[in-house]
């Protein structure tokens, strides 16, 4: 379904099974952006309630059963308050949310809030060191494949652009919008290896292939690489 046919249908659903305590409803992520690709993005939804309580996640459900085939993942759910009072928890995730996002209708809850910096160093910190544990427990789990090796890359390397986002705003640097621009402003901002984040993004366009030792090799240089960044985020 078309993406504009597909938030017209969610609106229009929302309103019929919230009513009232439906009071903001926003898409963020790629599909409030240029970079968004049908068959392959998510429509990613923020609904802000007046109530937010067990019958509330129940008519969710409901709504998440009538949007059928739409590609969207189970939409984030708050109140005006909650929002309000998670921003210091939250820093990166509201960030990203806030810089990319589409007002659908009623109040923009995101409009004005502030984010405080050292809360972002602190959870992009977070973030980056948590990943790269999880990388390396992954790592054994799978053994040495290259294929399986590949995809535990660019699975990690994915998850880990709302952190290197956060570092760029750390260094009061704008985040490109694309991927590939992020990396390359993390890679001139940081001192990181630009080359590797280039063989990264071959990888997931398949415009390169590695045999085994080759992906090893790839997957050695960017552990390497990510714990660097972990480092000097850790001493900003």
């Amino acid at each position: 379904m078309e993406l504009q046919k597909s938030i017209e249908l969610a609106q229009k659903e929302l309103n019929q099974l919230f009513g009232d305590n439906l009071i903001g409803l926003l898409v963020y992520g790629s599909a409030a952006g240029d970079d968004y690709l049908p068959g392959s993005s998510d429509l990613n939804l923020l609904v802000v309630l007046t109530t937010l309580d067990l019958q509330a996640l129940d008519t969710m459900r409901q709504f998440l059963k009538r949007m059928g085939k739409v590609r969207m993942p189970a939409p984030l759910m708050l109140t005006r308050e909650q929002i309000r009072t998670s921003a210091d928890v939250f820093p990166i995730e509201y960030l990203e949310i806030q810089e990319k996002h589409r007002l659908i209708q009623g109040e923009d809850p995101f409009l004005g809030l502030e984010i405080n910096q050292k809360n972002l160093r602190h959870e992009c910190e977070h973030e980056i060191k948590g990943r790269l544990l999880r990388l390396r427990q992954s790592f054994l789990e799978i053994g040495t494949g290259g294929k399986d090796l590949q995809a535990l890359l660019l699975s990690a390397h994915n998850a880990n652009f709302p952190a290197f986002r956060a570092a760029l705003r750390i260094k009061q640097v704008m985040p490109p919008l694309k991927k590939e621009s992020v990396t390359a402003a993390l890679a001139l901002h940081f001192g990181l290896d630009g080359g590797l984040f280039k063989t990264v993004f071959q990888l997931r366009v398949k415009t390169l292939t590695l045999d085994g030792p080759g992906m090893r090799a790839v997957f050695e240089k960017y552990l390497a690489e990510v714990e660097k960044l972990a480092t000097i985020v850790d001493r900003l």
